[in-house]
């Protein structure tokens, strides 16, 4: 089959190319075996599940963090999702109250609730990924704490470099910069505390003058902190933020309401950054802000429904453990739906694969990539200009190709859940 013939083939031809792809007897084994551990840990859970809350019977804090553990395990999922959910619920640590303006209790919360508890599974991935289930939840103030924590293990020199280290591609993040990008984004947005947000904003900065934060995640923290000291002093800033998402709302409609809660974020600091009077001060924030909208919306739409097939199939150019795929592994994605017959299915459940598949497309991402790389790599003597910034902003925005991409990226039978 030629690339670009799977979208014009039936609903019947696709099915039947997803099932040869799936059916070899090896894949069926593995299945078979990964089903026999998954049943056995849902018989597990429901146990936890049908006992009482409180009480000599009631689930203690290990196991529901052992089980946990043991799922992930099985599912190598992270953040946690909804197949955690009953178990997360039940820790104490959930229902343990953290105020928001509290900054010494959320900086050792989780680390003394893990001390408490003896758990038996890597405190790492487990934090990871409770983290941001927290976050999913909404529970910010929790999210945060756990993230703090993680930092704390970076402080206190207990990781090692492989949760620092680079790959050449400039777009590559490495866990370290996720983790301080996910604190800035908490105590700015969600708790409403710059200063804190400011804090790490600099500690980005910092670790990236020791290699250990990708040009881009650099870039980012930079850009971050200057919309962090002008909405410390400029009045003006925050109004316009709100009144841009509130046009948002209306002129878009269920196009905005729809996008997952983190990308409406970045689409709302973009569209302000786009605006004719904001883009004169900061031109650098403009693409970056919609390469975050785009990479986050291809995450929660695309990548993490699908993330272990997607990983299969890309093999070596699949995003590392924690990792969102970056402009890169985007465009990686849907130029091999073309000849990738498991790729081309799962694009097919899309609102608008042809869209996505499209010439004009990949033309547009590259122009996204490649200015948030002028960006990354912008010095005194080769800046980003205002007129590229206007330029990528004609292409990208006032075509409104990159809200019909957002668009396209939700399912056929999407439900408007967050």
């Amino acid at each position: 089959m030629k690339a670009g013939d799977i979208f014009s083939a039936d609903a019947d031809e696709l099915r039947n190319l997803w099932e040869k792809f799936i059916n070899d007897p090896e894949r069926k084994r593995e299945e078979r075996e990964e089903r026999r551990k998954k049943d056995e840990w849902e018989r597990q859970c429901r146990d936890v599940e049908s006992r009482p809350q409180s009480g000599p019977e009631a689930p203690t804090d290990e196991e529901l963090l052992n089980l946990i553990g043991k799922g992930f395990d099985l599912f190598c999922e992270i953040p946690f999702g909804n197949d955690y959910d009953h178990l997360i619920k039940r820790l104490s640590f959930t229902h343990s109250t953290l105020e928001a303006d509290d900054a010494g209790k959320l900086k050792t919360a989780w680390t003394m609730f893990l001390k408490e508890a003896d758990i038996a599974f890597d405190e790492l991935i487990l934090s990871e990924g409770v983290a941001g289930w927290y976050e999913e939840c909404e529970m910010y103030a929790h999210a945060i704490a756990v993230y703090e924590h993680l930092y704390t293990l970076v402080r206190r020199g207990e990781l090692g470099r492989d949760h620092f280290d680079q790959r050449l591609d400039s777009s590559e993040r490495s866990l370290l910069e996720i983790w301080l990008g996910s604190l800035v984004s908490l105590y700015y947005y969600r708790l409403k505390q710059p200063e804190r947000a400011r804090h790490f904003c600099e500690l980005i900065e910092d670790y990236a003058d020791d290699g250990y934060v990708s040009p881009v995640g650099s870039a980012e923290a930079i850009s971050w902190r200057d919309e962090l000291s002008r909405a410390a002093v400029n009045p003006r800033y925050q109004a316009d933020l709100d009144a841009t998402q509130n046009r948002l709302r209306h002129e878009c409609g269920s196009l905005f309401d729809d996008l997952h809660n983190r990308t409406k974020e970045f689409v709302v600091g973009a569209e302000l950054w786009s605006d004719k009077h904001w883009i004169k001060i900061n031109p650098r924030s403009v693409p970056l802000r919609w390469a975050l909208s785009i990479e986050s919306e291809f995450h929660y739409q695309v990548f993490r429904p699908k993330r272990a097939y997607i990983e299969k199939l890309l093999g070596d150019d699949a995003p590392r453990r924690n990792q969102i795929c970056g402009l890169g592994q985007i465009i990686t994605v849907l130029e091999k739906a073309g000849s990738n017959v498991g790729l081309s299915y799962i694009l097919a459940t899309r609102r608008n694969s042809e869209f996505l598949t499209s010439r004009d497309t990949f033309a547009k991402l590259n122009v996204v990539r490649n200015d948030r790389n002028r960006v990354a790599h912008a010095s005194e003597r080769n800046a980003y200009t205002l007129a590229e910034c206007r330029d990528f902003v004609e292409k990208i925005r006032k075509t409104k190709w990159v809200f019909k991409f957002l668009n396209s990226l939700k399912s056929k039978n999407h439900s408007g859940r967050n």
